[in-house]
């Protein structure tokens, strides 16, 4: 969105961080986006499926007699404001329409199993973790197969800002404990395995990384597996 830009090349870090919120990251953010970010980030003509494929996943949603919704999504639509600009966070008014339909159809159990982002994160999906935190879904995104980690995208993008690349991933990661992430590994290939038992009616999805191995929270060790149902 080049209306976030303050100059070329430099996006707004968080653009749509409440105003309350940036105060807190000062060294790394204006007290607020250039002129035009936020209406371009929530204009309603502003597509990443288009009306055709919007309209199809809502009636799949609305009229699945699955257990489990499972999307596959190319990237990610849950909320954690950094650098949204490629991801659902930068198409506002569409994201907030479509969750808002699986609210009120109350569509239970939607999983967006998602790529793209190169990290490895489990959250709940809400429509804004601090005006409307009511969860609607839950999102996994497997990190990276053969580019670059999220991590390592950070820390370029810092050099290029001009920041130090420790102080950048120390501020992503603060972002992510706000929103309340479940799990987080920047820095991990990894594949997700998505596992449905019909015995006790849940879903398990496993983050795994290239040898195999349990993915497991950067910052608590916990490992990162959710389980939803019944």
């Amino acid at each position: 969105v080049s209306a976030c830009s303050f100059a070329p090349g430099v996006p707004d870090l968080a653009p749509t961080l409440p105003p309350a919120v940036r105060a807190a990251f000062g060294g790394l953010l204006p007290p607020s986006p250039p002129p035009g970010c936020l209406e371009a980030i929530f204009d309603p003509a502003r597509t990443l499926l288009g009306q055709r494929q919007k309209l199809l996943l809502q009636a799949l949603l609305l009229r699945s007699t699955a257990r489990f919704k499972f999307v596959i999504n190319e990237v990610p639509i849950q909320q954690f404001y950094a650098l949204p600009y490629d991801r659902w966070e930068g198409y506002g008014a569409e994201r907030i329409e479509i969750l808002n339909f699986i609210r009120a159809h109350n569509i239970r159990n939607v999983i967006f199993l998602t790529t793209d982002t190169h990290a490895n994160l489990i959250n709940r999906v809400f429509v804004d973790r601090f005006a409307d935190p009511a969860p609607i879904a839950t999102e996994i995104v497997t990190g990276p197969i053969a580019t670059f980690t999220f991590q390592q995208e950070v820390e370029a993008f810092a050099t290029r800002a001009g920041l130090p690349s420790a102080v950048a991933l120390a501020g992503f990661n603060q972002i992510l404990s706000l929103v309340g992430v479940e799990c987080r590994d920047l820095n991990r290939d990894s594949y997700g395995l998505v596992e449905v038992s019909d015995a006790d009616g849940t879903a398990t999805i496993t983050l795994k990384d290239d040898a195999g191995h349990l993915v497991t929270d950067s910052l608590s060790g916990l490992p990162c597996v959710k389980t939803i149902g019944p």
